[in-house]
């Protein structure tokens, strides 16, 4: 029986904030692995304030929580828009190898292909869409606060368009 490091190596290479000053970098810990992807809307920080060793990550990588043995949380990390990204090194990192391309898959899975697809990406549609819920709700709270009541629920009927069907 074949390993996934066969496949999928783990990537061990680490990251130092004293050596990375003045570019930003996303900086994702265990708890952004909860949500299956490693999502680039995440907000860059600067290296300086960061304190500890990070592992780098790229898209395409798997990241596995390793920090308890109950605990087994992964994600999967998405393209960015060109920011680096590291991650805690609680963290296993794995990258696919091209081997992984020769690597026989069931016929259901082939037959059921476009189905899967559709399905991840109205998966990932809709959790970017209740990101920017939740952000327009936020700010409705601040407008709401400072603002008469309308103003709140103006600002959330613009940022809730009616839903369109995919």
């Amino acid at each position: 029986m074949n390993k996934i490091n066969k496949f999928s190596p783990e990537v061990r290479e680490l990251w130092q904030p004293t050596e990375a000053a003045g570019s930003p970098v996303r900086n994702y810990d265990l708890t952004d692995a909860l949500d299956l992807f490693l999502e680039p809307a995440k907000l860059s920080t600067m290296p300086e304030y960061i304190v500890s060793t990070k592992r780098q990550i790229a898209a395409g990588d798997l990241v596995v929580s390793h920090l308890r043995s109950y605990l087994r949380d992964t994600a999967i990390v998405l393209p960015s828009d060109g920011v680096p990204a590291v991650a805690s090194t609680e963290f296993m990192v794995l990258r696919p190898k091209k081997e992984l391309s020769n690597l026989p898959v069931p016929r259901a899975l082939i037959t059921g292909q476009a189905t899967y697809q559709a399905a991840v990406r109205q998966m990932v549609t809709q959790r970017q869409r209740a990101t920017r819920l939740l952000d327009a709700a936020k700010r409705a709270v601040k407008i709401a606060i400072e603002d008469p009541q309308s103003a709140a629920l103006a600002h959330l009927a613009a940022a809730n368009p009616p839903a369109v069907a995919v």
